[in-house]
């Protein structure tokens, strides 16, 4: 068969032989298409055989190459699937916190704070439950959420009593910072199934470096009180640390802190210049990729080697579940993020938002008052179209990166437009893909194991 008749078949057949990516290994090598994440690993000799036979300028053909990329499901012609509906809400029910962390996005001092509006906010709940696919995760936030209890406390009951007649299903999540504790938080949580995260960088040296009162004290002897009185509702908890400058180098200490609460679950969120935060970017909060990559890289290994089972590394374990099980469960590490899809946020102020994390200086950060509009015309207007239509695929060097599908461009709300990414982001992916493609190839136990032992976390 001539190249110019084998062309002619692969493009009947819509092969997309540009997007079919080899990785090579130590022993084997990761054949990988980057838009749909769907691989196979194949020995050198294969390796081979498939790259000539993706190669438009060579003739002939290879029906057992052929066969492989067709089962594996690679290079078939792509599927635009519909967006999956409105699953979560994110309500900032204030900008006031109790604590002043120097790298803080969104917090004031509690007497200059904006709380929300309660009617306004039963208001955007009940849009959002109408919208949902029969299920809609509400996410308590702030500043410190917990400083407004017995609104959080109207609006849980508000949401499961328009829930229940709307015949959907509603849960509940949060993020503390622990220090306001109490018996009736407790108790209210417990009866109302909200999960909360807390927010810790580490042990007390480290949490406190940044994680400080408004007088500039540290806050981890204040949370260590409420972890003493209430142990077993601390360990139903999730647990969050920003990375930053204080504990990059010390994550692996501070995963095994957290562990040693007995919380089930921990990860990290990457420092943001943003808010408050902005003004240290390039001093006191920032560091470098090579101390994330090391710091991956141990925790990566500590989970291999059975330190953290039972313990949900979630740094880890993320980009784990997308290279195994492909691209969706994580909405921040996919090509069709979920900001302006199954996501929306409101601000203590009632303003709209796409994504919770997107500074309202982004050109996308902000969608309307809730006062104003609601949500369903937000969802169909100019803000949230622009987020969906973020597509970096053919943009370099997203275009020729194998990766693509199980990381989308990285985050946006990192990036200062939407054709930004952020390098720390890319960095990040790119080492744990490939370090995971090499320890599928060498000895896939290691990581079922660990997999395995989290599978209820």
């Amino acid at each position: 068969m001539s190249i110019e008749q084998l062309q002619v078949l692969r493009k009947e057949q819509s092969l997309r032989a540009s997007d079919i990516k080899l990785v090579e290994l130590e022993d084997e090598t990761l054949v990988i298409d980057r838009m749909t994440g769907r691989w196979l690993l194949s020995s050198s000799e294969t390796a081979a055989r498939i790259n000539r036979y993706l190669d438009p300028h060579a003739a002939g053909e290879d029906p057992a190459v052929s066969a492989s990329l067709r089962d594996a499901g690679m290079g078939q012609p792509l599927v635009d699937s519909p967006d999956a509906p409105l699953g979560m809400l994110i309500l900032k029910l204030t900008n006031a916190c109790n604590l002043g962390c120097l790298y803080c996005y969104d917090y004031d001092p509690i007497h200059k704070a904006t709380v929300a509006d309660k009617t306004s906010f039963e208001r955007a709940i009940a849009q959002a439950l109408r919208m949902c696919g029969g299920k809609l995760r509400i996410i308590l936030h702030g500043g410190e959420p917990t400083l407004v209890w017995p609104l959080i406390e109207g609006l849980v009951e508000f949401a499961e009593s328009e829930a229940k007649a709307l015949g959907v299903a509603v849960a509940f999540g949060g993020q503390t910072n622990l220090t306001k504790l109490n018996a009736r938080i407790v108790q209210f949580s417990v009866d109302h199934g909200i999960a909360w995260g807390i927010s810790i960088d580490g042990p007390p040296a480290v949490n406190d470096t940044y994680r400080v009162t408004h007088r500039g004290g540290g806050s981890h002897a204040i949370m260590q009180k409420h972890i003493e009185a209430w142990p077993e509702f601390v360990a139903s908890c999730g647990a969050i640390s920003t990375v930053t400058s204080a504990n990059v180098k010390h994550l692996v200490e501070v995963a095994h802190y957290i562990k040693s609460l007995r919380i089930r679950a921990w990860d990290w969120t990457l420092f943001q210049p943003s808010g408050r935060g902005a003004t240290g970017a390039d001093s006191a909060f920032s560091f470098d990729v090579g101390s994330l990559m090391m710091a991956w890289r141990n925790l990566y290994q500590g989970a291999l080697a059975g330190d953290f089972d039972g313990f949900a590394v979630r740094p880890v374990l993320k980009y784990l579940y997308n290279f195994l099980y492909g691209s969706g469960a994580y909405m921040c590490l996919r090509p069709k993020c979920g900001a302006g899809r199954e996501l929306a946020s409101i601000t203590a102020d009632g303003v709209w938002q796409g994504c919770d994390c997107i500074d309202r200086s982004h050109p996308c950060g902000e969608a309307g008052n809730v006062d104003e509009v609601d949500l369903a015309t937000v969802r169909a207007g100019p803000g949230f179209e622009a987020l969906r239509s973020r597509d970096l695929s053919e943009a370099a060097p997203c275009n020729a990166c194998p990766w693509y599908s199980l990381c989308g461009g990285t985050c946006l709300a990192y990036g200062s437009d939407l054709t930004d990414r952020s390098l720390l982001h890319c960095a990040m992916a790119q080492y744990a893909y490939k370090s995971i493609a090499q320890d599928l190839s060498a000895d896939p136990s290691r990581i079922l194991r660990y997999m395995a032992s989290v599978a209820t976390r």
